[in-house]
C-alpha cells in the first residue's frame, strides 16, 4: 500500500512539473490528429515521446533527434533511436515511464495503441495527437502534419516530395503491366494476411501485384490452408516479422504445398518487415524491393 502511494505521488509530481513548463511557454497552436481529435498545445514541443516504431522514424527523419526523449520496444532506426529510454511496447505501453520523461507532446498511432491507455495519458494531462497512414498519401499527410506541427515544414516538404518522385517511378513504370495475385503474410501460426485499408495492401497495388486477400475484408484476416489454396497465389510475400524465430523457416514451411501455383513456381519471398510493414520514410524503399519481386524485370533504384 505504502508503494503505491508513493508511485501516485512521484506522478503527481512529474505531472506537476510538466504542467508548469508547459504554461510558461506561452505560445498556442491548435490541430486536428488523424483521429480527428483538437489537440492544443501551448509551446513548440521540445521533449517528444513515440509510441511506435514507425513515428520515432519520421521524426528523426525530420531532424528532430534532440527533442524525442522516449520510445518504445523495437525501435531499431536510425541507430540513435534505439538509444533513446524505452516507454514499453506499443501495444502495452508503460504509463508511469511515459509521464517521468515530463515529454510536451507524445506522438501515438491509432493503429496498435491501445484506446484506453491513449485516454489514461490524455487523464493524467499529457498531449497526445494521433496518427494514422495507411498509404503512402496518407504517410504524406502525416510528414506534412508533423512538418507543421514541430515547426519542420521545409524539411517535411522536401522529404514527402522525394518520395513521391520515388513512388511515382514505380507506378508508371508498372502500369501497363500484367498483376500477379499476391499473398503477404505478417504473422504465422495462425496464418495472418494482409487484407484491405492496410499499408501493405496499398503497397501491393503500387508495385504492380493485386492482393489476393483483398475479397477478405480490411485489416489482418486470419486463413486456414484450404482458403489459401482456393486464393491460389502466384506470388507469397513473407514479412520478416512474420515470424520471429525466422523467416526462412517460414518459406521453407510453404514447400510443402505444391498445390499453390506460387510454391509451385518458386515464387516465395522474404522482405524486411521495417521495410514494408512500417508507415516511414523507409518503405519506400519497401515498395522498390516490393516491385522487383513482383516483376523482376522491374530494375527500381538503389536502395538509399
Amino acid at each position: 500500500m505504502v508503494q503505491a502511494h508513493g508511485k501516485k505521488r512521484a506522478l503527481g509530481l512529474a505531472l506537476l512539473f510538466w504542467l508548469l513548463g508547459a504554461q510558461a511557454a506561452g505560445f498556442g497552436l491548435e490541430m486536428t490528429d488523424e483521429a480527428g481529435r483538437r489537440v492544443q498545445l501551448t509551446g513548440v514541443p521540445s521533449r517528444i515521446v513515440a509510441l511506435a516504431p514507425s513515428i520515432a522514424e519520421c521524426l528523426f527523419a525530420l531532424g528532430l533527434d534532440q527533442e524525442v526523449v522516449g520510445v518504445t520496444e523495437h525501435t531499431n532506426f536510425p541507430p540513435q533511436a534505439a538509444s533513446r529510454p524505452k516507454v514499453g511496447s506499443y501495444v502495452h505501453l508503460q504509463l508511469e515511464a511515459i509521464v517521468a520523461l515530463r515529454p510536451d507532446l507524445v506522438l501515438a498511432t491509432r493503429d496498435g495503441n491501445p484506446r484506453e491507455q491513449i485516454r489514461r495519458l490524455e487523464e493524467l494531462g499529457l498531449k497526445v495527437f494521433v496518427l494514422d497512414p495507411r498509404s503512402l498519401e496518407g504517410l504524406f499527410r502525416t510528414l506534412l502534419c508533423l512538418g507543421e506541427l514541430l515547426g519542420r515544414q521545409q524539411v517535411a516538404e522536401a522529404l514527402v516530395s522525394q518520395m513521391r518522385d520515388r513512388m511515382e517511378d514505380i507506378r508508371r513504370s508498372l502500369e501497363n503491366k500484367p498483376r500477379p495475385r499476391v499473398l503477404l503474410q505478417v504473422g504465422a501460426q495462425p496464418l495472418v494476411v494482409a487484407g484491405t485499408d492496410t499499408l501493405q495492401d496499398h503497397l501491393i497495388g503500387l508495385a504492380g501485384g493485386q492482393n489476393v486477400a483483398g475479397s477478405l475484408g480490411k485489416g489482418y484476416p486470419m486463413l486456414g490452408l484450404e482458403r489459401v489454396m482456393t486464393l491460389a497465389p502466384e506470388i507469397i510475400i513473407i514479412s520478416s516479422m512474420a515470424d520471429p524465430r525466422g523467416a526462412e523457416q517460414e518459406r521453407n514451411r510453404w514447400k510443402r504445398w505444391k498445390e499453390i501455383p506460387a510454391v509451385k513456381s518458386g515464387r516465395i519471398y522474404v522482405l524486411d518487415g521495417d521495410l514494408i510493414d512500417r508507415p516511414s520514410p523507409r518503405v519506400v524503399e519497401g515498395l522498390e524491393e516490393m516491385a522487383r519481386v513482383i516483376h523482376p524485370e522491374f530494375p527500381g533504384q538503389a536502395a538509399r
